[in-house]
Formats: C-alpha cells, sequence, structure tokens
C-alpha cells in the first residue's frame, strides 16, 4: 500500500481544534494527517447537507492522539459504508486501535507495535433493517489484537455478533457510533466494544457523538456496551501506544469516517 503524502487540504474532513473537556474525561476530535493507500477525503451531499468523510478502501493510517497519560482510552467512530450488494468474503479485517508512532503502523508489512481490536470472520454478512442495508461480522468473530514487527497475538473473541456500519453512504445519512474502549493492566489490557446492533434504523448526528463518546456508560438507541477480553501488552519494552490506527482491508465497500475522536476516561 503506497504511502499519500501529506497535503494540508486533506484536514478538513473532521474539525480541527475542538477541545470538550466533561469531567474526569478528555476528548480531541481531530483531522488525520497520515492517510495510507487508498484512504482519501470523500464530500457527500444528501438533501443539501455537505459532509467531508474520511474514506476507507484497502487502506489504513495513523495519527498520534495526543494524550500524554491515561488508564482508560476510547477510539470513537462516527461511520457508515458504501453498499455493494452482496456478503463481503474474502475474510475482511475492520482493525481499530493504538500504535507506537506513524512510520511502521498496522496495514504495513511490519509494525512498530499495534493493540487493538479487529474482526477475523470469513466474512460480513449483508442484511437490512428499515430497507438499509447493513454489514456485520460473521459469528462472534471480534477479538483483542496485537502486533510487534511481525509477531502477531489475538486474544479471546468478545461476545457479540458486531453490526460495523448501516451501508448507505451515498444516499443518506444513517451513521452509528463504534467505540474501542482500552484500559491498562499489568501485564494484561483489556478491550470492550460498543456497537450498532441493527435491531432498528438510526442516524448518529454530530452532537450525538459528542455526548457519548464522552460517557463513562455510553447509552444510544439499537447499541450495546461489550464485556470486555484480554490481552497482554508492553508499552515499555514494544513502544508507548502514542497514536490512533485503523485498517480496512477491502476496496468495496468504503468505510466512510464522519467522526474520529480520542477519550481518555481516566
Amino acid at each position: 500500500m503506497k504511502k499519500i503524502p501529506f497535503d494540508p487540504s486533506r484536514r478538513q474532513f473532521i474539525k480541527t481544534g475542538l477541545i470538550y473537556l466533561p469531567a474526569a474525561a478528555l476528548l480531541t476530535r481531530f483531522s488525520v494527517i497520515d492517510l495510507v493507500g487508498a484512504s482519501s477525503i470523500k464530500s457527500r451531499t444528501v438533501s443539501s447537507v455537505v459532509e467531508e468523510r474520511a474514506s476507507l478502501a484497502n487502506s489504513h493510517f495513523a495519527r498520534p492522539h495526543g494524550v500524554a497519560t491515561w488508564n482508560k482510552l476510547r477510539i470513537a467512530l462516527r461511520l457508515s459504508s458504501t453498499d455493494t450488494g452482496a456478503v463481503i468474503g474474502g475474510t475482511p479485517e475492520f482493525a481499530v486501535g493504538l500504535c507506537a508512532g506513524t512510520t511502521n503502523i498496522y496495514g504495513d508489512a511490519t509494525t512498530d507495535h499495534f493493540a487493538g481490536l479487529h474482526t477475523h470472520g470469513s466474512q460480513f454478512d449483508r442484511g437490512t433493517v428499515g430497507g438499509v442495508p447493513y454489514y456485520a461480522s460473521t459469528g462472534s468473530t471480534v477479538r483483542p489484537i496485537k502486533k510487534v514487527v511481525s509477531t502477531v497475538t489475538t486474544g479471546t473473541d468478545i461476545a457479540v455478533t458486531a453490526v460495523v456500519v448501516l451501508g448507505d453512504a451515498a444516499s443518506a445519512f444513517h451513521r452509528v457510533l463504534l467505540f474501542v474502549d482500552i484500559t491498562k493492566g499489568s501485564p494484561n489490557y483489556t478491550f470492550s466494544l460498543f456497537w450498532f446492533t441493527a435491531g432498528g434504523l438510526v442516524d448518529a448526528s454530530a452532537s450525538d457523538f459528542a455526548i457519548q463518546a464522552a460517557s463513562a456508560s455510553p447509552t444510544f438507541s439499537q447499541h450495546q456496551m461489550s464485556t470486555g477480553q484480554t490481552l497482554a501488552v508492553d508499552e515499555a519494552t514494544n513502544g508507548t501506544l502514542n497514536c490512533v490506527n485503523l485498517l480496512w482491508d477491502k476496496a468495496t465497500p468504503q468505510i466512510e469516517i464522519s467522526d474520529l475522536a480520542v477519550v481518555r476516561l481516566s
């Protein structure tokens, strides 16, 4: 995957400079300045409303999150996808986590240090809710993962069928929330997921995103928080996890990110 040189015009898909300080939490929304592979900025217009998004298509990116010290950190996404009209085969991988620096990130041939959650099922099933398509990882196939150089270690699956996205990004606003919570331990870090369950049709607004991302116990229609699973992580030896790192390894459908935030919960 070829790295795309930094272009200042790419910075606008998420508003910069917004710091939101609720009690006992730090939420930072930022632009992504290191888009890799086929990642791009895409403008969507629905009912005369224009929204700029980061579009992932067989691509990955990383960006420093700027939170110096933390015990529990949340990577918060508001996202949707395009629609292929069929299941997504070939063991699609969607990964959300933290990495050490932006030189060798998850998705590169070698990775300095990455820890997060990823999908690993044989396919993403396609269904519909309220006439709108959605994609969900097959079975309970979301688990903790870490990669150090070329060594990959995985944990136990989180007991969820994780619906990742509503798939009509090109024609309507049906954006869902997806949060990955990471809690430090010694040596085990705990990874949890807040995800869309496809029990009904929703659209999470920017205001919904800001409120729920900063909540220690998020509650939003048709979404659910999982129990955690653990994996041993050693930042002292393998590198400080100072960047947020996303990967989607399929060219279609495209995953489109409307908002991305990192939240220090403790």
